[in-house]
């Protein structure tokens, strides 16, 4: 069976506990904040981070808008110009008045590259400065053709890079048309060609916009990165193409004759739809990079661009990687101050009971000692009882004993002087002789007697001994009982408790 010191050795101090119970006070609410941070706050942190990048996305969306609504409206306009579908509809007079119009356009904006008239069948008719570049073999695409057909307004097409002049372009194409009674037929088109250069100089300047490390690249409906803030990923795509898009990129010589796209590979990118309409989140390690990456990517309302903000992923959570770490902090110092608060405390709450058991511990010991004078003392009380019994019962033996000598010496005295002149002298001498044997008897008793006296006398003084032993353990008791008040109102002094009560 385990010992109660043993016990005892096993538990941690007092002061040990309450600093233990203090820093598990401030340790359960700090626990409680950091998971509510994390479950809360974080997301909330990084969502506004999110949502600042997307901002950023959108802004920039905004300037590319607003960089195609002017041209939008120059070729809608100017494509329902009379001149031009009169030329289209073969007045060949109309030529130069039809240039001129070409003219105007050209001069409302120092982007465009040039206008160009293409006739239904697909050939070009008029240009103004120069001629428009075919892509592959069509200065229209078939499938812009239909789209015009059936929407029967202006089409924005995807990008046109030429690695000969290092341009990026964008065509803007409108019918022109005829009205008749009932119909409307399509005489030609307006082709416009925009230089778009501009959105490399806008992404160029996103490095490093978002925080140390972020960047931004736009991509087109094939998955073409058509502009980023590193030029030397200009033109590699986030993945690999399928056949039909290979098909229509080699067909229409979209980034120039014989250019090989490659794709480095961005990770869970790869799997976002491609032009697709809604913003996508992603986190990945893009090419070349070791660290993780926060991306936005928010879809270009007017051309089927998508718009990418890249930033690392500890620059999006350091608001909430630094809240953590101040919350950390402040706990750790609060963590430290309860510690010690505790340890001062649980030295304040032990001191007197430190005390109370030293005292405990005299008193016990005083009682140990009292125990042990009280076992001599039982002993030797129980000594003088027997030795009183012992002696009384002698002195009460020879008491009868002289009595009875006494008595026959008297009877014998008075039987021989009554008797003195009868008596026969040998008769007298006989009765002489054990008058003196009573008196030798009484002397022998009176020997004992004193020998009894004696050991009465030593059994009354051990006796005295035996009180005084009593009167200190009495004492002894009192002293330790004294202690044990005083133990007492320190334990209530600990604990809180009014002695009174």
């Amino acid at each position: 069976m385990q010992t109660l010191s043993s016990r005892r050795r096993g538990q941690f101090s007092l002061s040990v506990q309450v600093s233990f119970l203090l820093m598990l006070a401030v340790l359960l609410p700090l626990i409680i904040t950091i998971i509510s941070s994390e479950l809360l706050s974080r997301p909330q942190l990084i969502a506004k981070a999110n949502a600042s990048m997307e901002s950023d996305a959108l802004t920039h969306i905004q300037t590319i808008d607003n960089y195609f609504s002017q041209p939008i409206i120059d070729v809608r306009s100017l494509s329902q110009n009379a001149l031009l579908a009169k030329y289209l509809n073969g007045d060949i007079g109309m030529a130069r008045a039809a240039t001129n119009v070409l003219l105007t356009g050209y001069q409302r904006n120092t982007n465009y590259i040039n206008w160009s008239l293409i006739d239904a069948q697909g050939k070009q008719r008029l240009y103004y400065p120069i001629p428009a570049l075919p892509h592959g073999k069509y200065f229209i695409p078939p499938d812009t053709i239909k789209q015009l057909t059936a929407a029967n307004e202006a089409s924005i097409s995807s990008d046109f890079y030429k690695p000969q002049g290092n341009a990026l372009t964008v065509d803007i194409t409108e019918p022109v048309t005829i009205t008749g009674t009932n119909t409307t037929r399509i005489l030609g088109y307006l082709r416009v060609t925009l230089n778009v250069n501009f959105i490399w100089t806008m992404v160029l300047n996103e490095l490093n916009a978002n925080g140390a490390g972020s960047y931004a690249f736009i991509t087109d409906e094939n998955g073409v990165i058509i502009a980023h803030s590193d030029i030397n990923q200009n033109f590699t795509a986030i993945a690999p193409f399928t056949a039909n898009e290979q098909q229509n990129i080699d067909a229409l010589d979209r980034y120039g004759a014989n250019t090989k796209i490659s794709a480095p590979g961005y990770g869970t990118l790869a799997n976002a739809p491609k032009g697709s309409n809604q913003p996508v989140t992603f986190q990945i390690v893009p090419p070349k990079q070791k660290d993780g990456y926060q991306v936005i990517g928010v879809p270009v309302s007017i051309v089927p661009w998508t718009y990418f903000v890249l930033s690392p992923t500890n620059i999006v959570t350091s608001l909430a990687d630094q809240q953590l770490f101040n919350i950390g902090i402040t706990g750790l110092i609060v963590l430290l101050l309860a510690a010690i608060t505790g340890i001062i405390m649980g030295r304040r709450i032990t001191t007197p009971v430190l005390r109370s058991v030293a005292k405990l511990q005299s008193s016990s010991q005083l009682l140990k000692d009292l125990a042990a004078k009280e076992q001599v003392t039982v002993t030797e009380q129980a000594w003088v009882v027997d030795a009183s019994k012992t002696g009384l019962s002698s002195v009460n033996y020879y008491v009868n004993a002289t009595q009875e000598a006494a008595s026959r010496i008297v009877e014998t005295g008075a039987e021989l002087e009554r008797h003195w002149p009868h008596v026969p002298p040998q008769q007298t001498q006989e009765v002489l002789h054990q008058i003196v044997l009573a008196a030798h008897y009484i002397e022998n008793a009176v020997e004992y007697q004193k020998s009894s006296s004696k050991k009465l006398s030593a059994a009354i003084d051990l006796t005295q001994e035996v009180t005084d032993q009593l009167t200190t353990s009495a004492n002894s008791a009192t002293q330790a009982a004294n202690q044990m008040e005083q133990v007492v109102s320190q334990l209530q002094q600990v604990v809180g408790k009014n002695s009174e009560e």
